[in-house]
């Protein structure tokens, strides 16, 4: 439900911007900072039982991002072309760790190790291609009213619908408070990436996924206060 409200609202609240901006803007909103950040702001919280909800809430999160999110940036002809486009992005977004995770199969280990010690650099590297687009952009021009307008959404009012629709449906504290700082993470690293990949305004995604992450450091503890941490 958090994914479809998410949908919604990139659909309607940027459409008085261009063509660019919007991309960038609606991607932003439909996928956040939840893997990278959310993940250990759960665990630090909540221990193993927070680590485990955030993984179940980043798992249509992980297949939006490879799907519609890919999609946002992308054009495609009919919806024939997208399904195509689709599979090898849904794949890496998260169905064969759910068969792997369902099946309960054990990679073998020279796999199983290389496939951690790649994971351990998608940090690091995605922080260096953001670095390296900041390096371009003049720091004065990374707060705008355009970076602050959605910053407000995502760091303030998305996690405020969340708090208030679990409030509504009695959703069980842990579920709510993992759910609520997971949806009022800033705007996600790879926003800079696929805008720069596809053409797109690779200097303004840059500037919204810094600016929104400069002032998470002060909505995510006002959130845990929210949610009773």
């Amino acid at each position: 439900m958090i994914q479809i409200g998410y949908t919604i609202l990139s659909h309607t609240l940027y459409n008085r911007y261009g063509t660019e901006k919007k991309k960038v803007l609606q991607y932003a909103t439909v996928c956040s900072n939840a893997g990278f950040m959310g993940n250990a702001i759960a665990e630090g919280l909540y221990g193993s039982m927070g680590l485990l909800y955030a993984a179940l809430y980043l798992i249509p999160v992980r297949i939006v991002i490879w799907s519609a999110g890919v999609s946002i940036f992308t054009e495609s002809p009919d919806k024939k072309t997208l399904i195509k486009k689709w599979r090898p992005t849904l794949y890496r977004g998260g169905l064969h760790r759910m068969i792997l995770m369902i099946s309960q199969l054990a990679l073998p280990e020279f796999a199983s190790s290389t496939i951690q010690v790649i994971g351990k650099c998608n940090t690091p590297m995605t922080m260096i291609i953001i670095g390296l687009i900041l390096a371009k952009v003049d720091v004065r021009t990374i707060c705008s009213w355009t970076a602050v307008y959605y910053t407000v959404i995502r760091l303030a009012v998305i996690p405020l619908l969340v708090f208030v629709g679990c409030r509504l449906f009695q959703v069980d504290a842990l579920v709510t408070g993992v759910s609520v700082l997971l949806a009022g993470m800033p705007a996600g690293s790879t926003t800079a990436i696929f805008a720069s990949k596809y053409s797109g305004d690779g200097e303004f995604a840059t500037k919204i996924v810094v600016f929104s992450t400069i002032l998470s450091l002060v909505s995510i503890p006002i959130w845990c206060i929210v949610c009773g941490v």
